[in-house]
Formats: structure tokens, C-alpha cells, sequence
């Protein structure tokens, strides 16, 4: 592990948000009406979204997980290809993405994506993800990466330099 600045912390993932739980229908509403959002949708490395249709106009039927603005979304499968997107909206996405909400007390939503497009989080991601035939990170995985942790003033800082 790199040295960090003496304000700064390492901090298991799972300390810094809620990784959401529990999947919606989408043949009910309001969720079949809702975008969603697919590790497709979602460009590598940038976090930008595109061709986004709602869960009816997909034709969708399996469960899905529920995400507000709030939240990061995170695409669990080949963590490889860094598909994490910050959707500014509310909606459903694939079982192969995960829902995760900041823990706002103690780290920025903003500065906290950021982190999650850099190599140091991908390294992480990749490493646990390898130990199946499919590569893949699971909730338990994902919440013993490690996120280097400055004051909120400077994440904030740092996420509108990035921004």
C-alpha cells in the first residue's frame, strides 16, 4: 500500500457506502417505466452513459436493483472494463451492476467515482475478481478493496479538479 498524506486513511470500501440489495420487478410500475442501465450503456473508463431506454421499451423481465441520484452505479462483471457511471436520475439497473450509495459523512459521492475510474481501484477490482472461470467481484470482495481516504474539504477539492 502506497503512503498516503497523515490526514489521509485507508478505508475498506464497505466502511464508505451501502451497496444496494434486494431487486425490483420490472413488469410493475413505476419501475417498467424507469431507464435502465446495463453494463452496455455504460462506456469503459469514462462513466458516460448512452442509448438508455426504459425497462418497457427493453421488454425487461427479470429482477433488477433500484438506484436514485444518489447513487454510483457499478457493473460487477470483468471489472477490467471500468463501467461505473453516475447517474443523475432515478431508475433500475441489471443484476450485473451494483447500486452503491456513499456514506456522505464521511466521503463524496463525486470524489468516490472518480476513485472508482483509477487504475489503483481497477488493480484492486481485477485481482479479487480472477479466482472463478468468469471474472467477476462480489459484494464481500468489493467491500474489502481499499479506498485511500483524505478530509470531506479535500475530496471535494480533488473531485471538481477531476470533474
Amino acid at each position: 500500500m502506497h503512503s498516503l498524506p497523515t490526514n489521509w486513511v485507508h478505508t475498506p470500501f464497505e466502511e464508505l457506502v451501502h451497496i444496494g440489495n434486494g431487486q425490483v420487478s420490472p413488469l410493475v410500475e413505476p419501475y417498467s417505466s424507469y431507464p435502465h442501465i446495463g453494463p452496455e450503456n455504460v462506456e469503459s473508463g469514462s462513466g458516460k452513459l448512452s442509448r438508455l431506454k426504459t425497462a418497457k421499451e427493453h421488454g425487461l423481465i427479470s429482477g433488477k436493483y433500484y438506484f436514485d441520484s444518489e447513487a454510483i452505479v457499478y457493473s460487477k462483471i470483468r471489472p477490467y472494463l471500468n463501467k461505473v457511471c453516475l447517474p443523475w436520475f432515478e431508475g433500475i439497473c441489471s443484476a450485473d451492476m451494483y447500486p452503491i450509495w456513499p456514506e456522505t459523512s464521511v466521503i463524496d459521492k463525486n470524489f468516490l467515482f472518480h476513485y472508482m475510474l483509477s487504475e489503483p481501484f481497477v488493480q484492486q477490482a481485477v485481482a479479487v475478481s480472477m479466482r472463478s472461470g468468469f471474472p467477476k467481484i462480489n459484494r464481500e470482495d468489493l467491500g474489502q478493496l481499499i479506498v485511500p481516504v483524505p478530509p470531506l474539504p479535500e475530496q471535494r477539492q480533488i473531485a471538481a479538479i477531476l470533474g
